[in-house]
């Protein structure tokens, strides 16, 4: 039900372009990352004085799921992207675009998907150094 939702924004948001102009990476966003939450407390304090072995441990499968998140992410962004590509194809056709017009929105669609991409390393780094104050943790 979500993703016809979605189609339907989608398309909306598509014969709306002239009018308004959202960005699919935004959209990609909100849909993929939603608003985020704030974590108030120290998230490594429940390791401190248990130990090291464990604790690394702990440190080590906190980064490998840091990374399925980015990589999780990651995916969701390009399904979404490739999805808003081949409903926005045939909305150009039915439009009136031309051909040109309608095959030009593939090599689009592959741009904003490598973009989505590339905005995904900063996250990565997050995971590294969040791995590094965990193991600061541990000694």
């Amino acid at each position: 039900m979500r993703f016809m939702l979605i189609l339907v924004v989608l398309s909306l948001t598509s014969q709306a372009q002239a009018q308004q102009s959202l960005d699919p990476l935004d959209l990609a966003a909100a849909i993929c990352v939603g608003p985020g939450t704030e974590i108030d407390d120290d998230p490594f304090a429940s390791l401190a004085g248990i130990p090291q072995k464990y604790c690394e441990k702990a440190c080590k499968a906190a980064l490998k799921g840091c990374l399925g998140i980015v990589k999780a992410i990651d995916k969701c962004g390009v399904v979404f992207l490739k999805s808003a590509g081949k409903v926005a194809a045939p909305i150009c056709k039915g439009a009136g675009g031309t051909k040109a017009e309608c095959k030009a929105i593939k090599s689009t669609v592959r741009s904003y998907i490598d973009e989505w991409l590339n905005s995904g390393a900063p996250e990565v780094l997050v995971c590294f150094v969040d791995t590094v104050e965990c193991f600061d943790v541990c000694q």
